[in-house]
């Protein structure tokens, strides 16, 4: 994922993995970077003590095809644009650990 750049697609394959998705950079406007499952696998985030997504600064990505288990929150987005984050499954999530007091 380090390498990409807009308009490419990253598919990651199958497994389980216990590190947030933190894309470096952005896609462009006509060129969005695509992130999601090889075809036929499960990409499982799990056992991550920050929120599984985080997105600062970050436009123009699709994240898709997930699964997201065991959790502190499933996304952290900060001054993120025009981002597709969908068709993905999500199981234990402790959301009261991250709202705002």
């Amino acid at each position: 994922m380090a390498a990409a750049q807009a308009g490419d697609t990253v598919m990651i394959r199958g497994g389980t993995y216990q590190e947030k998705l933190a894309p470096p950079r952005s896609g462009s406007p006509d060129k969005h970077i695509i992130i999601k499952n090889y075809p036929g696998e499960t990409h499982t985030l799990s056992n991550v003590d920050s929120p599984a997504i985080f997105l600062l600064n970050k436009n123009y990505l699709i994240i898709e095809g997930l699964t997201i288990s065991d959790v502190l929150g499933w996304g952290r987005i900060e001054n993120s644009h025009f981002n597709i984050i969908g068709d993905f499954k999500t199981t234990r999530l402790n959301i009261d650990a991250t709202r705002k007091s």
